[in-house]
């Protein structure tokens, strides 16, 4: 059943169904992923990193090899399957705005070529696409009732898989990721949580101290800043105030929709926001709500078996005998880091 809270009206008023925005996250390939489409089964990936000292002095007639191997990272790639499935009954529209617009006789029920229809898709698309967007980065298999505000009752909106946040927890615990604590998230209540006036650029100069060699020697062209809101709100008042700076005068002026680091573009992770912020909020505090990650585009990966430009393909029909309309949706979805040695983790 999809619940509608709709406002009752009196004769024939007239129908005009007002949406809030629904925020928009993106497509994947927006956010810097590589995005692995097909993926049905269990699949072992290889992920090779750079070699290097393969050049020595001419040693002129018969030579010796030299002996080098190319590193590399054997991962698992392992689709977890998910779905939605919803249903709508004609009568929830008793009494609301859309009421006028259902079909007549017999066919009340059927809301094909509808207004209705179409305004149910215009929510339920987005939605499946923002929950894709939540589990690829905040889902854990082993997620607890005590990590959540919703307690039980939510834990099964975040066990379908391990999403980015667990894996790179687990490559900080390994020693594979660089890692420095934002100290502000250790705070106990939400406003004690907030950054100071400048402090992302301190988060930032820290991450990029942090770099391994591998991603301190790569072009900045190929690096991205994932942060939540709060860093790049925080850097954004930090370029504003600072009238001296040529940056702060175009961010003014122009109004530039993504600010960059030395160079480096800051991606915000609004997803974790909105849903650390409702769901992870826990004896006064949110659990991590500066989060901030360094790394090179396409490390972060995500496979489904579907096809990138709708991974979420969406399926909706009337059943006459049931006088109900279904929407429905499956699709299989798992995520990776291709090689942690070129991420630097903050939070």
């Amino acid at each position: 059943m999809i619940a509608t809270t709709g406002q009752e009206y009196n004769g024939t008023e007239a129908m005009k169904q007002i949406l809030k925005p629904a925020i928009e996250y993106g497509l994947l390939e927006d956010f810097f992923f590589r995005v692995k489409t097909g993926l049905k089964v269990k699949e072992k990936v290889y992920f090779l990193t750079p070699i290097n000292k393969i050049t020595v002095k001419s040693q002129g007639c018969d030579p010796s090899s030299t002996a080098k191997s190319i590193p590399r990272t054997q991962k698992v790639w392992d689709p977890q399957d998910v779905e939605g499935r919803l249903e709508f009954c004609w009568t929830e529209l008793n009494g609301q705005l859309e009421e006028s617009q259902l079909k007549a006789g017999s066919d009340v029920a059927n809301i094909e070529g509808t207004v209705v229809e179409g305004y149910l898709l215009d929510i339920l698309v987005p939605a499946a696409y923002r929950d894709l967007m939540r589990m690829a980065w905040l889902s854990k298999k082993t997620i607890t009732s005590g990590e959540l505000t919703g307690g039980a009752g939510d834990v099964k909106n975040y066990d379908q898989l391990d999403g980015f946040m667990k894996k790179i927890v687990d490559g900080v615990g390994a020693s594979l990721i660089p890692y420095a604590a934002i100290a502000k998230n250790a705070q106990t209540t939400v406003s004690a949580q907030a950054l100071a006036a400048g402090e992302s650029v301190t988060l930032m100069r820290t991450a990029f101290g942090k770099q391994k060699p591998l991603l301190r020697s790569t072009d900045k062209r190929q690096k991205v800043f994932y942060v939540t809101r709060s860093i790049y709100s925080n850097y954004e008042d930090y370029l504003e105030a600072n009238d001296k700076l040529e940056s702060a005068r175009k961010q003014l002026i122009d109004g530039v929709e993504t600010l960059t680091y030395r160079g480096i573009p800051l991606i915000i992770l609004d997803v974790v926001d909105d849903y650390v912020e409702t769901d992870f909020l826990i004896s006064g505090a949110l659990d991590r709500p500066n989060r901030l990650f360094l790394t090179v585009k396409e490390n972060l990966q995500i496979a489904v078996d579907t096809d990138t430009s709708n991974p979420v393909q969406m399926q909706y029909w009337y059943e006459k005998k049931d006088r109900k309309y279904y929407f429905e949706f499956m699709y299989k979805l798992d995520v990776q880091i291709a090689v942690e040695e070129y991420m630097v983790a903050m939070y």
